[in-house]
Order: C-alpha cells, then sequence, then structure tokens
C-alpha cells in the first residue's frame, strides 16, 4: 500500500489539532529566493532549515545557533537544532525521503548524552519528518522558494520521539542481533560515521502502530504518552503548508536531577 493510502487509512485517529507556538516564520537567507541552489550540501542544508523553522512554529523556541556561545563554553560535541528555555526542552530535526531510512549517528548521539549530563533538566526530542521529494542530493533543481514550496506540499507526517526511544534504537543496533527495526553501519574501513539507521517500514510503523514499536523494543509503554494530531495552518515565508499528520511520543515524566552545573552559563 502506498504512503497517501495508508495515511488517509489513519487519518481519521488524527481529529485533534496541535496547538503551535506560532503560525507564521520568514527563514532568512544569505541567498535570494530566486537563486539556483546549486549542489548536493547546500539544498541539504537549506532543506534542515526548513524543518528546523517548521519545528519552531510547532513546539517554540530558538535556532541552534543561539547556543553555540554554550556549546563552546563548555566545550559540547553538538548543538541541538532547537533550545526552548521556557519548556527546558531540546530537539533535533531530521527530514527523510518515503523509502530511506533515518540514521542516527553515534557521533550525534554521544553529544546529545553530554548535553543531558551539562542540562539535566532538559528534555530531548528528534523530530522526524518523512517527505516525498526525491533527489535533494542528487537530482533536484531549483531556487530556495521552490524548495520550501515543494516541501510545504510534500511533507508527509512529523514523528517527535523522546531520546529515550531514540537511544533504545541505538541499543538494539549496536546489540549486533539482526533486528526488524533497525540496521547498523560499522565499517573501520570507511571515513562515514558509524550509525544505527531506522528502517523504512519501521518509519512507516511509528505512524500507523507506535505502540508495536515500542514495544518492539522492549520497553513499557506506560512509560509514554501517544498523542495523535493534524498540523496546525502554518506559513513560512508566506507559503501555506499543506496538513498532515503527526505522531508525538513524549516521557511520561522529565528529566530530573539536582545537578546545578550548568546555572553560571548565560544563555
Amino acid at each position: 500500500m502506498n504512503l497517501e493510502k495508508l495515511l488517509t487509512l489513519i487519518a481519521p485517529l488524527h481529529y485533534q489539532e496541535l496547538q503551535p507556538s506560532a503560525t507564521t516564520a520568514t527563514i532568512l537567507s544569505k541567498r535570494k529566493d530566486c537563486e539556483q541552489l546549486d549542489n548536493p550540501t547546500t539544498r541539504a542544508i537549506t532543506m534542515g532549515l526548513f524543518y528546523e523553522t517548521l519545528t519552531s512554529l510547532f513546539y517554540g523556541g530558538v535556532l541552534g545557533a543561539s547556543f553555540s556561545p554554550v556549546t563552546n563554553e563548555l566545550s559540547l560535541l553538538t548543538k541541538p537544532d532547537i533550545v526552548n528555555h521556557d519548556t527546558k526542552h531540546f530537539y533535533e530535526c531530521k527530514s527523510v525521503r518515503n523509502g530511506h531510512h533515518g540514521m542516527f549517528l553515534d557521533t550525534q548521539l554521544n553529544g546529545y548524552d553530554q548535553l543531558q549530563e551539562h542540562f539535566p533538566d532538559y528534555s530531548t526530542s528528534f523530530a522526524i519528518y518523512r517527505h516525498t521529494l526525491p533527489g535533494i542530493k542528487s537530482s533536484w533543481q531549483g531556487t530556495t522558494n521552490d524548495l520550501f514550496q515543494e516541501l510545504s506540499q510534500k511533507t508527509a507526517y512529523l514523528v517527535l520521539l523522546p531520546y529515550s526511544i531514540v537511544q533504545q534504537f541505538q541499543t538494539v543496533g549496536q546489540s549486533g542481533v539482526s533486528s526488524s527495526l533497525v540496521s547498523r553501519y560499522d565499517n573501520p574501513q570507511s571515513t562515514y560515521d558509524t550509525c544505527t539507521c531506522l528502517r523504512s517500514s519501521t518509519l512507516t510503523t511509528l505512524a500507523t502502530e507506535p505502540e508495536r514499536v515500542i514495544d518492539d523494543l522492549k520497553i513499557d509503554r506506560e512509560q509514554f504518552t501517544i498523542n495523535r494530531y493534524r498540523s496546525p495552518g502554518c506559513w513560512i515565508n508566506s507559503i501555506p503548508l499543506r496538513r498532515f499528520l503527526i505522531i508525538q511520543i513524549d516521557d511520561l515524566e522529565k528529566p530530573n536531577s539536582n545537578r546545578s552545573s550548568i546555572e553560571q552559563i548565560p544563555f
């Protein structure tokens, strides 16, 4: 069954609309909207900026660039894509084309482990957007405005995962045991980072039966809340976004610690 038909079948479960932090945003770019995105890296970065901005519309916060002074001060390995100091939440944004797998790099997850140690009162979620735009790194051609126009129509759904579930995916991948949920890339002869790959079928099941994925990970689903939403009406650079489905999984309890190592670090 193709993705569009599958999402149509589960759409009735998503009768509630997500209440966003904001509904409009403007992405400022060094490139003119009519300028061609002429290489794969630029296209991928521009796509990432689109989804980071969308995540901040939904869940509030500011882009991670504002967190760079803190990252440098603490010699952190990574900085989050979105930081919401009001709700004490970090967000990492990923986009995955339909039919492809999603990657959790070991270096990136090590960085988030370090973030959690320094900021024990903050929660972390991974926002995984599945889209149907082909060839962003190979054959796609167009301007920034063209890319935003296409993404506004070709975003299929969002799965928001708490970091505890992402860590469990990594644990399964690193176990060396064959899994229907993830695969593992670990080639010492390659310069490519080792990572855990979330299978395309797992991304689909997260949209249709997230409870089943949690059970397959051998963790207690009672530790989480699962909410299904429809996306609200939003505009990025005055472009209206087509409504899509949201599967939001949260830890029932936020991180809790008496550690105060970051109190002297200004935001």
